[in-house]
């Protein structure tokens, strides 16, 4: 299929990326365009787009079944039956809709940074909403701990804003070991005047 979709890489390309940048960092999370009744496409090709969620550790799918445009190399090709790519569509939303729930329960009881983008909903860095009860301007950036969720988005309570969490942070470590953290002012020497030019000058008055 990646072959007829004109597409360079192979799934073994997927996996391997997948599996080295989880490596790097282990907390990366992918997505991906899966397209469910492509033409020719059978049972056992579809069975690997089913497969591919899990051998690539997918949590967000964007699922769209193909619709032949007129004109294009696709169109031209045999075509599968609409109550067959409607099906097939439907059990890859399933399986997404899985993979997405496994990951949001995973993050129960997990502290993260959010930006939040309109009242009472915010962005994690994985860019999953979150519900937020606290009053929170939109454009501020908070730190929360997750409590939950509806299979859609996590909810959590705010712990502090970020900036007033680093302003606490500092002033526990003491007042001395704040004012370490200044920069050090030299202290103002006063420069001799050249012997030369001493002589110069004329006496005061």
């Amino acid at each position: 299929i990646l072959k007829r979709l004109k597409r360079r890489h192979s799934r073994v390309d997927a996996e391997r990326f997948c599996s080295e940048a989880r490596r790097l960092r282990p907390d990366v999370v992918f997505g991906a365009d899966l397209i469910a009744g492509f033409p020719t496409e059978t049972e056992y090709m579809f069975a690997n787009s089913l497969s591919v969620v899990d051998d690539c550790g997918l949590t967000y799918l964007h699922v769209f079944p193909f619709s032949p445009r007129s004109g294009t190399p696709a169109a031209r090709m045999p075509q599968l039956a609409r109550n067959v790519v409607k099906e097939r569509a439907a059990r890859l939303r399933a399986k997404g809709s899985q993979a997405l729930s496994s990951y949001l329960a995973a993050q129960t009881g997990t502290e993260v940074e959010a930006l939040v983008e309109r009242d009472g909903v915010g962005r994690t860095p994985h860019f999953l909403e979150i519900d937020l009860p606290a009053a929170v301007a939109a454009g501020a950036m908070v730190r929360a701990r997750v409590s939950g969720n509806d299979g859609r988005r996590l909810s959590g309570e705010v712990l502090a804003r970020a900036r007033r969490a680093a302003r606490a942070r500092v002033q526990s470590a003491g007042r001395g070991a704040a004012a370490n953290l200044l920069p050090k002012r030299r202290p103002r020497t006063r420069r001799a005047v050249p012997r030369s030019l001493a002589t110069r000058l004329p006496p005061a008055t």
